[in-house]
């Protein structure tokens, strides 16, 4: 066995974890190189980078130190000598940490799914080398680095030999080390520096110090601090915290935001109203993922983009100012199909809905509806008598991961099994169809995605700033394909001699920025590039002018099957948006009725902009409008009836 210093081992194992951690941070959310799908605060400048790298290996070297020196404590009070307690910590640390990396990225995950046999089958045409190039992406990116660090703690441990040193040197370096992090930790955690701080909480051991701070100054413990963001208004009252719902009139302000909320309703003024043209029967919704509302009558080169639905929407109505209150999918589709802004349990969904008005309910998604939950919250399967969605034909697939995030289905398999659906059914009783079209997920293409307007779609890679136009070009390849299946989903009810007695619906859950506010992704900001959705129906006359929200349509969808001659209404002046979580967003923001553009307030900056009210008052009116939302969203599921 070689003389090689157990020290010198656990320095290259932690070492070996903590680049394989930058790496895989990088890859996610690009927080070095910056401009990555769904990153909202990339860091832009050289010293920014430099400054996050710092924080983040001194963080690890802390939380490892501390880990080491507490366990050396209670071993030696045991009988174990100090370079067996270091060997033995170090060991647990390494293997510890490099667990919840695998469980925090799901690299096992990744693992199985690039091994399996059906993307061989049907993908690969049974040749295992084409399934390899295939997914070498994730592959290589998230599979080796594993095996290298395996590979090397295993050759290291084999000549290791751990020695018995009696002193321990630089003790006083290593302390005085630990104190200036905490010092420079503290100062980080109370500046304004949203980026740096955002980034580092990514990480698993910047991260952990940040929690075990938050939980030792949380002296009221509601969960909120000063290192928090915003920071705790009232440190040692539990009921005034970010988060906490502001109860009307009752004299104080519990979320520090906007004082207290006054006494009102949420506003229901009749705004417009139209009616359906036609005794309409069935129901067709057709959601498509990360659609932009510029894809109606949007041309390259010359050539339209969408001619199905820039056609129907000339045919039938199209809505020009219409909005996705949150930027995420979860979010807008439980909206869409409850209602709610959050989900309250109790509350019927449209599928559930549909069925007890004697509808029958098919179900057609090209993402896996277990996603976030969304599966058992609206009963969706249950609610169904046709359903259909990755996970009921894996096989076909057409990206590698089986994840509930990324295992999607093409668009043309989707088309099929509709056209199969139709076969057989009974038009004498009303139909539902949902069907959800993924076509616009990142990275917009894949490998049944023909190129029309681009030679070649942009490989992961290559996304990036410096490559917006083919990024660009390559998502509007996306929807250009996206269209081809809403042109044949339309044909297969012409077929079947129902589409004068249909109404369709097409809408996006949300937007995507494509570079245009610097961000990629969705959910990141409020503008119209990630929230403003494209809403287009078979109906004519429908073209409401002012803004709507997924909860107008919401409302609509539900009273269409209860009865289909119900007015389709929209009530209230303003659509309401938001960042992050409802309860504590990143922003709220809202489109008035009369006005253009938005209202955004940014929590973390306390900053309002308004494209046409600047004042106090627009932004109180703003807060508010969330706060209500929010104290409708607390009641119990009778008394936030009862104000609607």
């Amino acid at each position: 066995m070689l003389k090689f210093d157990h020290r010198k081992l656990m320095f290259f194992a932690a070492a070996a974890l903590a680049f394989l951690e930058l790496g895989l941070l990088e890859i996610k959310f690009q927080v070095l190189s910056g401009g990555g799908f769904l990153q909202s605060a990339p860091l832009v400048s050289v010293t920014s980078r430099v400054i996050f790298a710092l924080y983040f290996f001194t963080s690890f070297l802390v939380l490892l130190t501390g880990w080491m020196a507490l366990y050396r404590a209670l071993a030696v009070r045991i009988g174990q000598s100090r370079s067996r307690a270091d060997f033995t910590s170090g060991t647990l640390f390494v293997g510890a940490y490099g667990l919840s990396l695998l469980l925090t990225f799901q690299l096992h995950k990744y693992l199985a799914d690039h091994v399996d046999a059906t993307v061989v089958r049907a993908i690969a045409g049974d040749s295992l080398q084409t399934a390899v190039a295939y997914a070498s992406d994730e592959l290589v990116i998230l599979v080796l680095p594993v095996l290298l660090v395996l590979a090397l703690f295993i050759w290291l441990y084999r000549r290791v030999a751990v020695s018995n040193v009696k002193a321990e040197r630089f003790v006083r370096l290593r302390l005085a080390g630990v104190a200036v992090f905490l010092v420079a930790f503290v100062l980080l955690e109370a500046s304004s520096n949203w980026p740096l701080k955002l980034n580092l909480s990514r990480s698993l051991a910047y991260g952990a110090l940040r929690t075990v701070a938050h939980t030792v100054v949380d002296v009221d413990g509601d969960g909120s601090s000063i290192f928090t963001t915003p920071s705790d208004p009232a440190p040692f009252d539990d009921s005034i915290h970010w988060g906490a719902v502001d109860i009307p009139a009752n004299g104080v302000d519990e979320n520090g935001l906007g004082g207290d909320l006054p006494n009102g309703t949420i506003d229901q003024t009749l705004i417009e109203s139209h009616v359906l043209p036609a005794p309409y029967k069935h129901l067709v919704v057709i959601v498509g993922e990360s659609t932009r509302a510029d894809i109606i009558g949007k041309t390259l080169d010359g050539k339209v983009v969408a001619p199905n639905l820039s056609r129907l929407a000339a045919e039938g109505s199209s809505l020009p100012r219409a909005y996705s209150h949150a930027g995420f999918t979860y979010n807008s589709l439980l909206t869409l199909f409850s209602g709610r802004f959050t989900y309250q349990e109790g509350v019927p969904s449209l599928f559930e809905k549909a069925r007890a008005a004697g509808m029958q309910v098919s179900v057609i998604s090209g993402q896996d509806e277990t996603w976030g939950g969304l599966d058992s919250e609206l009963n969706t399967r249950k609610s169904a008598d046709f359903f259909y969605d990755p996970q009921e034909d894996p096989e076909k697939r057409v990206f590698p991961s089986k994840l509930p995030s990324s295992i999607k289905l093409a668009g043309e398999t989707l088309v099929e099994a509709f056209d199969q659906r139709l076969e057989g059914l009974d038009w004498s009783n009303r139909q539902f169809f949902y069907l959800n079209l993924q076509a616009g997920h990142f990275p917009y293409s894949h490998k049944l995605m023909q190129p029309k307007f681009v030679d070649e779609a942009i490989p992961r890679g290559e996304i990036g700033p410096e490559n917006t136009r083919w990024l660009r070009d390559t998502y509007w390849n996306s929807m250009s394909y996206m269209d081809q299946n809403v042109g044949k989903l339309i044909a297969g009810l012409k077929h079947a001699g129902v589409w004068e007695e249909t109404l369709v619906i097409f809408l996006g859950d949300h937007g995507e920025s494509l570079f245009h506010d610097g961000s990629l992704g969705h959910g990141q900001s409020i503008n119209d590039q990630q929230l403003r959705i494209p809403v287009v129906m078979s109906a004519r006359g429908m073209d409401f002018t002012e803004p709507v929200g997924l909860s107008d349509i919401s409302a609509w969808l539900f009273g269409f099957v209860e009865n289909p001659s119900t007015p389709f209404e929209k009530r209230g002046r303003c659509v309401l948006m938001y960042t992050g979580f409802f309860n504590e967003p990143a922003q709220v923001g809202q489109a008035c009725a009369g006005r253009a553009g938005l209202d955004v307030y940014t929590v973390r900056q306390k900053s309002f902009t308004s494209d046409t009210d600047n004042s106090e008052a627009a932004k109180l009116d703003l807060i508010h409008n969330w706060e209500r939302q929010l104290y409708r969203m607390a009641l119990p599921l009778g008394d936030a009836e009862a104000q609607d």
